[in-house]
């Protein structure tokens, strides 16, 4: 590719774009900047419910698990399409468990939805572990108790 062609092409007018319609700009324009602002809004409502919950407000959590569920679901698959085939716990499963974990955790004082979703990532690998440790304790067996003997 020349070099000059990605400049040339961030110099062209918007209008050249839609030489068929060229109110078209006017049109897209707002959308652009409309959806910027609903996920910046929904950012920012994340963060602010985050930091509710945090301070005790048992409602936030209620209206935050909606927010952030599509993103819940996204780590939970990529945690899972580590694990091996035939695994049998499912997302929803996992991220059932890993918030039930974090709920039970205390005094988080929360300062972004980063912050949030890097906890629940957490909460969702010790779920898959102790899972993990279990199977294999069924496998083997479990471990006899350990004694003391003093002689």
């Amino acid at each position: 590719m020349n070099p000059g062609a990605s400049s040339l092409l961030c110099r062209r007018p918007p209008q050249q774009f839609f030489k068929n319609d060229p109110g078209a700009t006017d049109k897209i324009t707002p959308l652009i900047i409309g959806g910027l602002n609903n996920s910046m809004n929904k950012t920012h409502e994340i963060t602010e419910l985050l930091q509710a919950w945090g301070k005790g407000d048992s409602h936030a959590l209620s209206k935050l698990i909606p927010l952030v569920d599509d993103e819940l679901k996204k780590i939970a698959r990529a945690k899972m399409a580590k694990e091996r085939s035939g695994h049998i716990l499912e997302t929803a499963a996992l991220i059932n468990e890993a918030l039930m974990r974090l709920i039970a955790t205390d005094g988080i004082d929360w300062q972004s939805r980063t912050q949030f979703y890097g906890l629940v990532a957490k909460r969702m690998r010790q779920v898959l572990v102790d899972y993990a440790r279990k199977q294999t304790a069924k496998k083997r067996g479990e471990r006899p108790e350990h004694v003391d003997v003093d002689e």
